[in-house]
């Protein structure tokens, strides 16, 4: 769970629509109350960690022997697969969260100093002191568009929901200042951020091939946070429109969604028909997915009912899905919905205005690196 504070605010209630690598446990409220903010001020005191040396990377491919065998350090790392990236992104959060708590710190003590003004005054009269809390219509627009959060209590989950919100408003109007700052005072930074190398193997893609920013998604049509992700990208690939692509691959987590595996398949006979993003837009509207399901579904979009059928029986079908599923697993991924911007990953119900986030970092790193000036 994330613990991202700002000044007086109180902690982020939950961080959802993320089962942590090599657990199933979901949580109430999703990702999109939160959003990754600026700790100005850490809440409590704390004495300074220790300084730690830098752990040292062991040199030798060769780690051990069994019987004379070696085991190398290769096969050690394929075998921790998604606790080692799970603690690269987590490496990789903290480092970022971390610069950019120091640089809004500097920024803001730099205009503090050029106007004047206490740096608490400054922060509350530019930021705190124009915003409004969520309203009811708001909070209900919210659940509206969250399944997850269908058949809870309205009463019980609105004031936390409100509050979270709230929270996540104050974070980006912090943010949104601090980069304002940061412009203002030149400030340039060097940290590159994570990245994995991931393959679209054929997948299903929307958007141009020479787009900047590829989205690389690994789903499961079952899964409520996928489906929560999935209305998140539509309006995020609608945003961007030829600047971005999305690269749909498979991973049906059977073991708990019985149905995933079929309608993956389905999306798969789908779009040999050429109607993968019609198929896939009603997988995600939610509903029954018995194979009588899917044959409604396939009719709705004018599929051909024979190869639909065929293809949906056939062994090679699952085959395919199973290659994603194998792909997704040598990622170390064991979770979904799991998202990669340029191969930098993103996990669970990520909100649009994160997402949006990195895809405006990834365009200005390519806008700075081919020398045009950025746009703003």
């Amino acid at each position: 769970m994330r613990s991202l504070f700002l000044a007086g605010l109180p902690a982020p209630v939950l961080r959802d629509g993320v089962a942590p690598f090599g657990r199933r446990s979901r949580q109430m409220i999703t990702a999109a109350v939160l959003f990754a903010g600026v700790a100005v001020v850490s809440a409590g005191c704390a004495e300074a960690p220790p300084q730690q040396p830098a752990p040292q990377r062991v040199q030798a491919s060769v780690v051990a022997e069994v019987d004379g065998q070696p085991v190398t350090l290769d096969e050690l790392e394929k075998g921790a697969g998604g606790q080692l990236l799970n603690l690269a992104i987590e490496r990789q959060r903290i480092l970022e969260l971390t610069l950019e708590r120091m640089l809004a710190a500097k920024v803001v003590a730099l205009e503090s100093k050029a106007t004047g003004v206490n740096e608490a005054r400054l922060v509350q009269e530019n930021v705190f002191a124009k915003l409004a809390p969520p309203t009811d219509a708001e909070v209900e627009a919210y659940i509206g568009a969250h399944p997850e959060l269908a058949g809870q209590e309205k009463a019980k989950i609105a004031p936390q929901l409100r509050a979270s919100l709230f929270n996540e408003r104050r974070q980006n109007a912090y943010r949104e200042y601090a980069a304002r700052l940061r412009a203002k005072y030149g400030v340039k930074t060097m940290l590159e951020p994570l990245r994995v190398a991931v393959d679209e193997a054929g997948s299903p893609v929307r958007g141009p091939g020479k787009a900047p920013v590829t989205l690389i998604e690994f789903s499961d049509f079952e899964c409520p946070y996928c489906r929560t992700l999935a209305r998140t990208l539509a309006g995020v690939t609608g945003r961007y429109g030829d600047r971005v692509r999305l690269v749909f691959r498979q991973f049906p987590i059977e073991s708990i969604h019985k149905q995933a595996m079929g309608a993956a398949k389905a999306s798969l006979c789908a779009a040999d028909q050429g109607r993968f993003w019609e198929m896939h837009d009603l997988l995600f509207e939610g509903g029954a997915l018995a194979e009588a399901d899917l044959l409604q579904k396939a009719a709705r979009i004018g599929l051909q009912a024979g190869p639909f059928q065929a293809c949906l029986a056939s062994p090679a079908t699952a085959d395919r899905v199973r290659a994603d599923v194998k792909a997704a697993s040598a990622l170390g991924l064991s979770s979904t919905p799991t998202l990669f911007v340029n191969g930098r990953p993103m996990l669970g119900a990520v909100p649009a205005a994160e997402i949006g986030r990195v895809i405006d970092d990834e365009i200005r790193r390519l806008e700075e690196a081919s020398g045009k000036e950025p746009r703003r």
